[in-house]
């Protein structure tokens, strides 16, 4: 195998025959411990040869260095990588670090069959997996490599009104896009299963052979779509009691959610809560929180 840093904690891993590219990416928030680990254990098995590509390219990355060098989810107060992904970012000559990074790797990327984003949240929350054409035979196939009930949707650009994220990339490039949320931001004790999931998704695309220690899991999961967007007002918002204080927390139709200074905001349909951002996470004008409904 040949082994090259192309850019900054960016490193290609090519074999010697041709197939699929597949990129893994961890730390796009330098503060989620989980994919920062599992990449560069990946690049230290793929360096002392306990890890061989039976053919195509593996791109290993390091999101963001400089958040990762910091431990905090953006190189400064309110930046954010995976907000930069949108045709007007990367078209733009934008000068902040995460403008700049996402114009590099998005370059990079260009030609990703499979790209895997791996995330994790900042509330509690089960794993779960995100993909914006689900559903899809292949990406369907791919996500049973993972032991997450529950796969996440939002074919009607809720999340942010347009293709942002860096799964969301992979997909407007041509090739297929997962965001691996693997529980909350301090947890690291999924690491080495996240390790196998990882391994069992690159025997599925080709890449790697299959090894007596990795077993499909084959899960069954669960999907959920993105229905409603919670915008912070100029009014301010707060959530109602004991709500917004998990990823997929039931509510019922009618149930109070919150209020916008004092008008209310009621659930229009049974669902759940996913994303509740942390107050010191919270700006004018953007999402606070979603809620989706089941579909599947």
């Amino acid at each position: 195998m040949n082994i090259i840093e192309i850019i900054d904690s960016v490193w290609r891993i090519s074999s010697n025959a041709k197939g699929p590219t597949v990129a893994i990416v961890g730390g796009t928030h330098g503060n989620e411990r989980t994919g920062i680990e599992l990449v560069k254990r990946l690049l230290a098995d793929c360096l002392s040869g306990r890890f061989i590509l039976t053919r195509g390219e593996l791109l290993l990355a390091l999101g963001n260095p400089r958040a990762i060098e910091k431990h905090q989810r953006g190189s400064e107060a309110g930046a954010d990588l995976n907000r930069c992904f949108t045709a007007n970012s990367l078209g733009s000559k934008g000068a902040r670090y995460e403008e700049q990074r996402a114009r590099e790797l998005a370059e990079i990327f260009a030609r990703v069959h499979l790209g895997i984003d791996i995330h994790a949240t900042n509330t509690p929350s089960e794993p779960f997996l995100v993909s914006q054409r689900f559903p899809d035979s292949q990406i369907e196939q791919l996500c049973r490599c993972f032991k997450a009930g529950i796969v996440l949707t939002d074919p009607d650009w809720v999340f942010a009104g347009e293709p942002t994220t860096l799964d969301e990339l992979f997909a407007k490039q041509g090739g297929v896009g997962l965001c691996y949320e693997t529980g909350h931001a301090s947890d690291t004790s999924r690491i080495d299963e996240v390790e196998q999931e990882i391994r069992q998704m690159l025997v599925m695309a080709g890449l790697l052979k299959n090894e007596a220690q990795i077993h499909v899991a084959q899960t069954r999961q669960s999907i959920y779509q993105l229905s409603q967007a919670i915008t912070l007002t100029g009014d301010g918002f707060i959530y109602a009691e004991g709500v917004g204080a998990r990823n997929f927390q039931v509510v019922k139709s009618g149930e109070l959610i919150g209020h916008h200074g004092t008008r209310a905001l009621v659930a229009q349909h049974a669902g759940f809560i996913v994303f509740p951002k942390l107050p010191s996470l919270w700006q004018t004008g953007k999402p606070v929180g979603y809620l989706a409904r089941r579909i599947s």
